[in-house]
Parts: C-alpha cells; structure tokens; sequence
C-alpha cells in the first residue's frame, strides 16, 4: 500500500510536466525577434533595449513574423544550421505545428495567407520555392523548381509580394564551381514572365512593394522596382561569392522596419558565418546612411508591425 501512494504523487508530477510548453507563454513586447547565439528566440526592441531571450521547446532558425503579428514561423528540427522543417508558432492559442517532411534541405519561410488560403506560407528548398498550408502540410503550387538541374543550379533567398504575385529569388549558377554566377531575378507568378533584375542575392521586398533589398557581391543595395535607380547603401561584405562550399546558404538576410525607413540585418565576422557568437544585428537608416547597432550576439532578424 505504501508503494502505491508513494508512486501515485510521482505519476501525475511526470504527466504534469510532460504536458507543460513553452508555446503557451507570454512573448516579451521587442518588435524585433531574431536568434541568439544560443538556444531560445530573441525579442528586443529597435531602439536595443528591452532585450529578453525565450526558453522555447525546439530551436526556430530564420525566424520570421506572420502578417498580422500573431504568429511567428521558423524553420526546425535539422541536423545542421540554418536548416529545417517549416514550423508556426500560433502565439494568439499557445499552438506549435511543424510540417515535417522527408528532406529537411528548407532554408527560408515567409508567410503568404489570405482568405482563400489562411495558412499558406512559401518554402525555400535548395531547388525549388514552394507554396505550402501549414494546417495540412500539403504542397499547393510550386513557384520556381530546378530539381532536375541539381549541379547547374542552387536558390539563394527570396522574397515574396503576395498583392502583386511577385517573387524575387537569388539563384546560383554553376554553385559547384570556383567562377559560379549570381542573379536575382523577379517572377510574375499568374504571367509566368521571369527577367534578371541584378547581380545578389537574399531579396526583400519593402512593404509598400515599390522597392528591393538585395545583398549583392558588393555589399547592401536597394533597387527600385522600374530598376531606374540600384544604389549601393552599404559597402560591406556579407559573404564570400567565390570561396568554397555554399556561402549563399548561410548569409544574413536583409529586412525592412514597418514604415520602409530602415533596414535590419546581421554582420558575420570574416572568417565564418555559421552560427557565430560574433554575429552582430544593426539597423540601416536610408535617408542618412547612418548604421546602428541593435544587439551584439544574434543574427537573422525579423522587424515585426
């Protein structure tokens, strides 16, 4: 009799604790979330301050915010960095929902629901980008595919402007060999026209739509949409375009603050950009130029409404 009363108390502590998660907490106020150089999600302000780092039950690389603010999508549960599944974090329910598949080859997501399709998200693999639900996990059109040319060409990042259908994507030509090719091109999706915009990649649309952030070979440009004007706003190098391996995989991603005033990204030290203790975040005015650093220790950041 004694057993069982001493083992009854222990049971429901196990079952207790097997059923707490972290994705029923309360997210710190910080606009900005980004990944720490350790473990958790990061949440800070633009200003820098208010920087709080979330204990969360599985690690969301590349995390980005939905359109409405009330759900924060990522990439999990891959072997390596900056790889995953494609994951959501429903902040409003305290739900978490990972669409696993059998490769884990994912490098991007961004969100792309309307009221037709209110969890659609768009995937980036190595070779194709992708319309995905996140509530079936279901394919529901394919955007871009050079799956039957794996050795000819690699996807660098890419950036999707759902009121236009318009996807701009980096795309590697020859990623195997020492003298490889960069371009960025743009996609009409319901004209299927495709033209070469500049010589980058990892794009992100701004949100009025009228303008691009890309990485080119030289630093950090802005294009505009008519390609009348591609300035140069930072001259700084954010990877190493002829060096061995698939540099591009990893190479921070540019975003626009709300209003299209400011740029975020993270700087990698020179040696490496692979998840580096000595990644830095800052912030971009475009009227002045003037650079800002937000956090030393993150990268991939993320300016939420």
């Amino acid at each position: 009799t004694m057993k069982i009363k001493i083992f009854f108390p222990f049971l429901w502590i196990i079952l207790f604790l097997s059923s707490c998660s972290t994705w029923g907490q309360k997210i710190p106020t910080g606009k900005i979330i980004y990944m720490p150089h350790y473990d958790g999600l990061g949440f800070i302000q633009p200003s820098g301050d208010a920087n709080e780092v979330l204990k969360i039950d599985e690690k969301l690389d590349k995390p980005v915010w939905s359109f409405n603010g009330k759900s924060i999508l990522g990439l999990t549960g891959a072997p390596g960095a900056f790889l995953g599944y494609p994951a959501v974090w429903d902040i409003e329910n305290g739900k978490y929902k990972v669409c696993g598949k059998n490769r884990v080859q994912f490098g991007q997501i961004q969100d792309a629901s309307d009221p037709e399709n209110p969890h659609a998200v768009v995937i980036l693999g190595i070779w194709d980008i992708f319309l995905l639900d996140m509530s079936s996990c279901k394919q529901l059109k394919i955007f871009v595919d050079y799956s039957k040319f794996p050795g000819k060409y690699a996807l660098a990042g890419f950036s999707y402007f759902h009121a236009t259908s318009s996807l701009v994507y980096g795309l590697v030509v020859n990623p195997d060999e020492v003298n490889r090719e960069y371009q960025l091109n743009q996609l009409n999706i319901k004209t299927g026209n495709e033209v070469t915009l500049a010589e980058g990649i990892n794009p992100a649309w701004s949100h009025d739509g009228k303008q691009i952030a890309y990485l080119g070979l030289d630093g950090l440009h802005v294009m505009n949409l008519d390609i009348t004007e591609d300035k140069l706003i930072l001259e700084q190098s954010f990877f190493k375009p002829y060096a061995a391996g698939s540099q591009w995989w990893d190479a921070p991603q540019p975003q626009w603050s709300p209003n299209d005033e400011w740029l975020i990204y993270h700087r990698c030290p020179v040696s490496s950009c692979r998840a580096n203790n000595e990644n830095t975040i800052y912030k971009l005015n475009l009227s002045s130029g003037n650079e800002e650093l937000i956090i030393a220790g993150g990268e991939y950041p993320d300016w939420g409404q």
